[in-house]
């Protein structure tokens, strides 16, 4: 398999080096292959620019066989995801964020995947704590004259 740098899409070529089928096609940005499930014939890649009506910079976890076909999107929200899947992929992390709203992470079962259907598992709203990110102020006064 082969990514075209010019085309942003991703390709099968037989082992003689000679194009087999494209993977992914359109108009939009195949970015990174996260995994291959070689047994399934199925690859997991980011992308953005394919969900209408979203900023073309929010990147989405998709899965796709390696045919070409069944190109399937797995943490679906107008937001940037930075995804990923559970060891055995069943499940994904979906860390999403925008400029207009509070960060979270939701755990969703992947969709085919029985359960709850395309819902989440869980849903859990990221919480800074006292020791976060943001820096603390000291609580000392300035001395008086």
């Amino acid at each position: 398999m082969v990514r075209t740098h010019r085309l942003g899409h991703f390709y099968l070529y037989n082992k003689d080096g000679t194009l087999k089928n494209a993977i992914t096609s359109g108009a939009w940005r195949a970015s990174q292959i996260v995994a291959v499930d070689e047994k399934e014939r199925v690859l997991y890649l980011r992308g953005n620019a394919r969900e209408k009506g979203e900023n073309v910079y929010y990147a989405h976890l998709y899965s796709v066989k390696l045919d070409g076909t069944g190109l399937t999107l797995l943490d679906p929200g107008n937001a940037h995801h930075f995804s990923t899947l559970s060891p055995t992929r069943k499940f994904v992390i979906d860390n999403l964020s925008r400029v207009d709203e509070a960060p979270r992470s939701v755990a969703a079962r992947r969709q085919g995947q029985g359960g709850d259907g395309p819902g989440g598992v869980a849903t859990c709203r990221s919480s800074r704590s006292s020791a976060g990110s943001r820096p603390r102020r000291s609580r000392s006064r300035a001395p008086t004259a």
